[in-house]
């Protein structure tokens, strides 16, 4: 007769809060984090709550330079209604430091209803996201940003182009873009972030990325990015100019360069160092806990981050005497773009066979 023995493993697991679609109110951002000068969006949202008394708080020392903006929506599915009301605001971010917004209210007959708080941390720009005083004292130019300026191999970094201008332009062309040497490159397409407002010597200008590189570093060194060339289409008012016709002027503008320096990972990385460079969550279920000698037990590692995925291998651990193991397998490889990065979500299937009796702790 075959005897049975129960096996108890500890995971990390992360659980995901899921709130069910009931009446809310809510305060939201659409970044957390913004470089001094910056714009950012705060928004207001009724759900399914039957007011528009919505009042902000305090938000200095931010800026307002926009809103409110409202917007309603209504939709009726299977007979039952649901609804929202927001109130939107374009923000402008102060000195370096981190903000907490006190919650929004409404009123709700004679009940004072509030939203979460909400705390936004504003940073000091890059480097390379600072114009030089030739730029600063033009109406449009180009420059090339990236997330960091020091990176690890294997390690993603963002590559911004973005556009400055005062003026109100007609077109505008990549003309010619330099192969980032000693990197993997893959572009982001249908880049959709919002326009910016940013303050430069006294001067405010609009900003918006025209294009989006992920680089993944594959060699140490110091390289230079850039520079890359653009043409710009630039309205002329003059008399050759009519309500169907507008005359334009083509000017070539060149981006700045970056210097970036990519290193080897650190020495002192674990031997169970998997090939991840980046921020991870691992997460891993057991599909059963009480098992037969002979009896396969699988288990699921879910590892998910913004690291280079042809670098990530399945990570090492440690297990008890009395299970015999099997090479781990891939079941999952896949890439999405979130936000300004891409994730990646990689699964492994792990076998251990139970050769003895025995209850591990």
């Amino acid at each position: 007769m075959l005897r049975r023995f129960r096996l108890a493993w500890v995971f990390i697991i992360f659980v995901h809060i899921i709130q069910a679609q009931s009446p809310r109110f809510i305060m939201r951002t659409d970044r957390t984090t913004v470089a001094e000068g910056e714009t950012f969006i705060l928004e207001a949202v009724l759900e399914n709550i039957d007011t528009k008394s919505i009042k902000l708080p305090d938000v200095s020392p931010f800026k307002i330079v926009q809103g409110p903006s409202t917007s309603t929506s209504l939709s009726i599915v299977n007979g039952k209604s649901s609804g929202s009301y927001s109130q939107k605001y374009l923000l402008q971010a102060p000195k370096s430091g981190k903000y907490k917004l006190s919650p929004a209210t409404a009123q709700l007959g004679n009940k004072t209803i509030r939203t979460n708080e909400i705390v936004v941390e504003v940073v000091k720009q890059h480097v390379s996201a600072l114009p030089d005083k030739t730029e600063a004292k033009s109406e449009t130019f180009f420059r090339i940003e990236t997330s960091s300026e020091k990176a690890y191999i294997g390690q993603q970094v963002v590559l911004n182009y973005v556009i400055y201008t005062r003026q109100n332009l007609s077109s505008y062309n990549i003309v010619d873009e330099p192969k980032p040497e000693g990197f993997f490159a893959e572009p982001l397409n249908d880049v959709q972030d919002p326009a910016q407002r940013k303050m430069l010597n006294g001067k405010e200008y609009y900003t918006q990325v025209v294009r989006r590189l992920i680089l993944y570093p594959q060699k140490k060194g110091n390289f230079t990015i850039g520079p890359v060339r653009f043409s710009v289409e630039i309205p002329v008012e003059n008399g050759n100019s009519s309500f169907f016709f507008v005359e334009t002027e083509r000017k070539i503008l060149t981006s700045n360069t970056i210097k970036l320096t990519v290193s080897d990972p650190p020495k002192e990385a674990p031997t169970s160092f998997c090939g991840g460079v980046g921020t991870f969550e691992m997460r891993a279920t057991v599909n059963k806990s009480t098992v037969k000698i002979g009896e396969a037990i699988n288990v699921i590692m879910t590892v998910s981050g913004d690291g280079d995925s042809r670098l990530l291998k399945a990570p090492e651990w440690s297990y008890p005497a009395g299970l015999v193991k099997y090479e781990p397998s891939t079941t999952t490889d896949e890439t999405l773009v979130v936000g300004d990065r891409k994730k990646i979500t990689k699964v492994f299937e792990y076998i251990f066979v139970p050769s003895k009796i025995r209850s591990i702790p």
